[in-house]
């Protein structure tokens, strides 16, 4: 979300607002509206990144209108175009996820203010920021961003209603991912790993089942569906099997190699599942 031409923000400016500058002219007030707009974001921002600390959610919610709607377009470390919407629930959820994380550090920089504007009702302001997370010291995340907020008076202050982010890229660092590893007690040669990882601006928990047999001779090692050849119980091989129609992409790589269950379980897990966010894999009692 870096580099956000004037002509791209004139469009979304258009698009927010339609209509609504036209009815609703600036009041010669001689207050500067521009000027509390500004201030308005560097206060939510100030009490964005002291989540962690305070552990305070209302803080930085308190800066958006329940009607709050956001869009994302991101290009991922793989070059991939990502798109995607969110509501003021997912804001919450964030936000909560940001309060519980243990060791979470966070900070985020406005390097530039592009324009601002505002009104006695309406006003917006785009940005460019950068942002990174630590886990226990430990930097996880480095990102940069463009950003445009639209803004409308409600009940005597500003609100943001609406966003607009542009990211280019993100810089996750890899790093020690927790996981924790549970073994069936029906079945010892089942496990269910929960391992947690860096990702965008905030952390992810996912849930992977692994399940240890034999299947025509070969003992393989099958991951939420997909298959791995385990040869001779030391390299672990990727099958090139078909699941829900997809085959997958890395058939026939060899990822490591491994003598037990758990070292296979974290071979995959950190060299084929997670090795561009993962350097390690830290199983946690």
């Amino acid at each position: 979300m870096r580099f956000l031409s004037i002509f791209t923000i004139a469009a979304m400016v258009a698009t927010a607002f339609g209509s609504l500058f036209a009815q609703q002219p600036p009041a010669n007030t001689g207050k500067d509206y521009a000027a509390e707009v500004r201030t308005t974001l560097y206060d939510f921002v100030k009490a964005y990144q002291e989540i962690p600390k305070t552990k305070d959610v209302f803080s930085p919610l308190q800066f958006f209108d329940k009607s709050y709607e956001t869009d994302r377009i991101r290009i991922n470390i793989e070059e991939r175009v990502e798109i995607k919407a969110d509501k003021y629930s997912d804001l919450e959820n964030l936000f909560n996820m940001l309060a519980t994380t243990p060791g979470l550090e966070l900070e985020y920089r406005i390097n530039e203010i592009l324009e601002v504007y505002g009104t006695e009702n309406i006003g917006y302001c785009s940005f460019k920021a950068s942002y990174e997370a630590k886990r226990f010291g430990q930097v996880y995340i480095i990102g940069d961003e463009t950003a445009t907020y639209f803004f409308k008076r409600i009940d005597g202050r500003y609100k943001i209603f609406r966003a607009h982010f542009i990211q280019v890229r993100d810089r996750i660092n890899r790093a020690e991912c927790p996981c924790q590893l549970y073994r069936s007690q029906a079945d010892e040669s089942a496990f269910l790993a929960q391992i947690e990882f860096p990702t965008g601006t905030a952390f992810a928990n996912k849930i992977h089942t692994f399940a240890f047999k034999y299947i025509s001779g070969l003992h393989v090692i099958v991951v939420d569906g997909f298959y791995y050849h385990w040869e001779g119980d030391e390299k672990i091989v990727v099958m090139d099997n078909e699941v829900l129609g997809k085959r997958h992409p890395d058939a026939g790589q060899v990822i490591g190699k491994a003598k037990t269950n758990v070292q296979a379980i974290g071979i995959i897990l950190r060299d084929h599942l997670y090795r561009k966010n993962c350097s390690a894999i830290k199983f946690e009692d």
